[in-house]
């Protein structure tokens, strides 16, 4: 896909949630940050500038197919007002993705 065609579906999903992506914890976080920034009245590459995150990066958030790192989540919670609740759903998530990764960083480790 050419970078004119990504903008272009970038484009187009800035005003909707994301449909169609896996079920699961990431899917349903995604639609909740799609959510919040639809709240706030942003557009994808509004969003993504205010957060200071890629576009890319946000539609990934949004699709479910990335999770944040603790710091993002943090920066998330705070730039799209989360809810309380939205908040720890979104920091469970990036702590338990942390916890994941480091645990198969330490297993991919060669043994001495």
């Amino acid at each position: 896909m050419s970078d004119d065609q990504l903008i272009e579906t970038e484009d187009a999903m800035e005003s909707t949630p994301t449909v169609g992506t896996p079920a699961g914890p990431l899917s349903e976080l995604g639609s909740m940050l799609a959510e919040a920034r639809m709240r706030c009245g942003w557009r994808g590459r509004e969003a993504a500038r205010l957060l200071g995150i890629s576009r890319s990066q946000l539609v990934g958030l949004e699709a479910g197919l990335r999770s944040p790192d603790p710091t993002l989540a943090e920066r998330l919670a705070e730039g799209l007002a989360l809810t309380p609740h939205e908040s720890s759903l979104l920091l469970a998530a990036a702590t338990a993705n942390g916890a994941a990764a480091e645990a198969a960083a330490t297993a991919a480790r060669p043994r001495a």
